[in-house]
């Protein structure tokens, strides 16, 4: 194919939008925010915008990125540097603690002390620095430049931390000593995971993988016992946004794990989509209270979310007749397509997006292009010999061959 697909184009689009800006300023931060500064978890966002695109679509790579911006490879260095620094406790032992800036903190005034470590913070820095690392040595002639063993060592301490949090018999929790699940975290956590199984095929960096697929296996049925009947049931879906919200996490969470329930995720989607068109036409957001903190999350990026979790459960079972049968007459393509179309609409100037199609968000930015690579393989995936990583392929061979899932 000569010409770009439109999916690849807007992303392509983004990723150059975002280089330009990363090379024009001292680190990533949103325009609407009164303090123009990078944070922690802004900068993972940042990089990741610009990471995953490299890794997914062979028409985007590092190498053209690098060369039509020369002082890209020196942000790419004080962004690691950055985000080892921020985190790193100790110079004399490698430990590490993922704050949550610039959007987790228990007073509006952000300094490093109110910052609140988390799991979202852990994940999201878990898997930028795979990334880049795996980015680097694909692509990059002057990998020996990188810092690659301390980002190996950031990595490895981020695992023993998600390893260390998880629930017997349930999920994550946000953090901290709480031994209570939250799906939010749960998914980002999942997220993560599924990264690691691709790009840490011969688990060399860590050494209790055999843990985290228990603690994968232990998820799903939590999942699956505890929340997938009320998806079923389609309680609260469309009334409640933050309630929808988490079901939509809980969706892609099982699709991450594999799951066989997809009945019952047909009859969730009978409850599900009607709804499509209200959700994403209102200025819509969740918000995930700290299980102790007075600090919440805010999120307002229900139209990626939506479009990342119809493409891929259709991705996974929309070739499944008694699945497609259990919706009866609801036209779901045409719905996906919407959300895409939507999707795009929220595009700013400069091809970036932000919740108000007005200011450019990272956050909203960050997952938008996650939910187009998920739609671009949900769409082109029967092309493709080798789905990419976030068609969660690798994560189902995973667990299927080690733990019998069928």
């Amino acid at each position: 194919m000569d010409s770009l697909d439109k999916t690849t184009k807007t992303v392509k689009e983004a990723v150059i939008a975002l280089c330009r800006r990363r090379c024009a300023s001292g680190g990533f931060y949103d325009d609407y925010a009164a303090r123009k500064k990078p944070g922690f978890v802004s900068t993972c966002e940042g990089l990741e915008c610009i990471l995953l695109p490299c890794l997914e679509f062979k028409r985007i790579n590092l190498k053209s990125l690098l060369k039509q911006f020369p002082k890209l490879e020196s942000c790419f260095h004080d962004d690691i540097d950055y985000l080892i620094n921020r985190s790193k406790i100790s110079d004399k032992v490698n430990e590490f603690e993922f704050p949550g800036d610039p959007y987790l903190s228990e007073s509006r005034r952000i300094t490093p002390k109110n910052q609140i470590p988390n799991l979202d913070s852990t994940a999201f820095a878990v898997s930028t620095m795979l990334h880049l690392k795996t980015v680097i040595k694909r692509e990059n002639p002057f990998k020996e430049k990188f810092p690659i063993s301390m980002m190996e060592d950031l990595i490895k301490n981020g695992l023993s931390q998600i390893e260390k949090k998880h629930i017997e018999n349930q999920g994550w929790p946000w953090g901290g000593s709480s031994q209570v699940s939250h799906i939010y975290f749960t998914w980002s956590v999942l997220e993560t995971l599924s990264d690691v199984l691709e790009y840490d095929p011969d688990e060399e960096l860590f050494d209790k993988y055999d843990s985290l697929k228990a603690a994968m296996n232990d998820t799903k049925i939590w999942i699956e016992k505890n929340i997938l009947n009320n998806m079923a049931e389609g309680k609260d879906v469309g009334k409640d946004i933050t309630q929808t919200y988490l079901y939509i996490e809980s969706l892609v969470s099982l699709i991450i794990l594999s799951t066989d329930k997809y009945l019952k995720i047909a009859d969730f989607l009978k409850h599900l989509l009607p709804f499509c068109d209200e959700i994403a036409e209102e200025n819509v957001f969740a918000q995930y209270q700290i299980e102790g903190k007075s600090a919440t999350l805010t999120d307002y990026s229900v139209i990626p979310l939506l479009l990342r979790g119809l493409a891929a459960v259709f991705l996974d079972f929309g070739s499944n007749d008694e699945f497609k049968n259990r919706l009866e007459t609801i036209n779901y393509k045409k719905i996906i397509q919407d959300r895409f179309d939507h999707l795009n609409q929220k595009r700013t100037k400069e091809h970036l997006w932000a919740f108000d199609s007005e200011e450019f968000e990272l956050y909203y930015t960050e997952r938008a292009i996650e939910a187009l690579i998920m739609y671009y393989n949900y769409k082109y995936g029967h092309k493709i010999k080798k789905l990419s990583l976030k068609s969660f392929k690798n994560t189902k061979e995973f667990l299927g061959k080690k733990q019998g899932i069928n």
